[in-house]
């Protein structure tokens, strides 16, 4: 077998479906990801989408999702990788739920973070885009660290002119650290370091 196959194989899946998504986005879609980071960079991803990277650290994070995705489906029952989209305000609100149950909204997240950085705010804002979406009263962060496991539930606290809000205040960068992880800070206008 050749070597580092199976990571090189799920590297350009990812690559793939993300270009394809990108090349087949609307002009008015705007993906619930997108609106909680740096509008500059969703700018950037639609025209140059072959800049997408994935770094093969990332492989560990993927894993671990589908791994407890899977888990969930087979304890809780529910759906995964649920495809949720809304029309608002001209434009077509689209996300991908990681897991879902006829009563909660859940979002996974594997990362490096201690319980008291947690939650973190975009994390928070694409939940509760997802279950504004939805309609969906609960929600559940889910996060898989080295420190630990945590569940942080939440109840729907966004309603239309919060997301009007957040729409009319997209901005670049949105958080001081966005552009630290950026592949388009290099060149972007909007560039700044990180504060704090």
């Amino acid at each position: 077998m050749e070597e580092n196959v199976i990571v090189k194989t799920l590297l350009i899946s990812r690559y793939e479906e993300t270009v394809k998504k990108l090349k087949e986005k609307k002009e008015n879609e705007i993906w619930v990801s997108e609106l909680c980071q740096c509008k500059a960079k969703s700018e950037f991803r639609k025209s140059l989408w072959f800049m997408e990277t994935d770094a093969p650290s990332l492989i560990l994070g993927e894993l671990v999702h589908r791994g407890l995705q899977g888990f969930l489906v087979s304890t809780f029952g529910g759906e995964v990788e649920v495809e949720v989209s809304k029309e608002f305000e001209g434009y077509l609100i689209k996300g991908r739920v990681d897991f879902l149950t006829t009563s909660e909204v859940v979002e996974i997240k594997y990362m490096r973070a201690s319980k008291n950085e947690l939650p973190l705010p975009h994390h928070v804002m694409q939940l509760q885009l997802y279950m504004w979406i939805l309609n969906r009263k609960y929600g559940r962060l889910l996060y898989i660290t080295p420190d630990g496991d945590f569940e942080i539930p939440m109840e729907l606290k966004i309603n239309d002119n919060t997301v009007k809000m957040y729409l009319q205040q997209w901005s670049s960068p949105k958080w001081d650290w966005e552009c630290n992880y950026c592949a388009y800070s290099r060149f972007c206008p909007h560039k700044v370091k990180r504060r704090g």
